[in-house]
């Protein structure tokens, strides 16, 4: 591998992925050993470099030698590039770049959704800045897929289920987010936004548990007592995760009664 060597990364640690894959750049050489350095550890003269709100987005790339700094995917394309030039001349069609443009700043706007961490006093911070369009992006796909794969998963449980349908599975996904927004109303439009985003991330986490037992469903018949298990059993992982996050982001514990209150209110409707 070639080594970019006098350039530093400056990345997010509290953020999972940002670790994960800085850390390959070190284990595969890419970068050389210092390469990389988290955001809280930054120096005096580093933070003169970088700008402080793009570089909480956008993953800073410092070039030692010149002090220019590049940002986001252009940093990322830096360390990939001179071992994998293939990747520069697909960017450079517009198209493609401006799809990975977009799907950077989704994951980079709400990787504290999808991984929230709890705030430490005197630590430096590199939360992302709040974006509306990522966010609401993210609480539209969360629920959309939720309601696909109860929509999938809903067959399995019509022994025990009255009403069962595409519509009414559409009903309870985006049902949710209203029920559960009057619970928020005195929340301020950031700190509303944050909570339905973790909400929707842990009902899509929940309803993508299901599909393995649907893909099962396709070679060998479940039964409908199994699979009910199996659904109450991602109902309660969901409850204990939404209960997590809200510690996490410090809301009211109201929440989380709000949020089993929803699941009795559907279950006497549905039964």
């Amino acid at each position: 591998m070639k080594t970019l060597k006098n350039y530093t990364l400056i990345y997010d640690e509290d953020c999972p992925l940002c670790r994960s894959y800085t850390e390959r750049f070190i284990a595969k050489k890419m970068l050389d050993e210092s390469g990389r350095k988290p955001f809280s550890k930054i120096s005096e003269k580093e933070k003169i470099l970088i700008h402080p709100e793009v570089s909480r987005n956008k993953i800073a790339l410092i070039n030692n030698r010149t002090g220019q700094v590049t940002y986001g995917l252009d940093s990322i394309l830096k360390v990939l590039s001179p071992n994998y030039p293939m990747i520069s001349r697909l960017v450079k069609l517009g198209w493609v770049k401006s799809v990975l443009l977009a799907l950077y700043a989704f994951i980079s706007y709400n990787r504290r959704i999808f991984m929230p961490v709890k705030t430490i006093d005197g630590k430096i911070q590199c939360s992302p800045t709040f974006n509306l369009k990522a966010r609401l992006v993210l609480i539209f796909i969360s629920t959309t897929l939720s309601w696909l794969a109860l929509t999938l998963y809903s067959p399995l449980l019509d022994e025990f289920v009255a009403i069962s349908s595409s519509g009414v599975e559409l009903l309870v996904a985006f049902g949710q987010l209203i029920f559960m927004s009057f619970f928020t109303l005195g929340y301020k439009k950031n700190r509303w936004l944050d909570y339905l985003g973790n909400l929707s991330v842990v009902s899509l986490i929940g309803s993508l548990a299901l599909i393995p037992i649907v893909l099962l469903d396709l070679f060998i018949e479940v039964d409908s007592l199994i699979a009910l298990l199996w659904f109450n059993t991602c109902l309660t992982f969901m409850f204990l995760e939404h209960f997590r996050r809200i510690k996490i982001l410090e809301l009211s514990k109201l929440l989380s009664v709000a949020w089993i209150g929803y699941r009795l209110i559907i279950l006497i409707v549905l039964i």
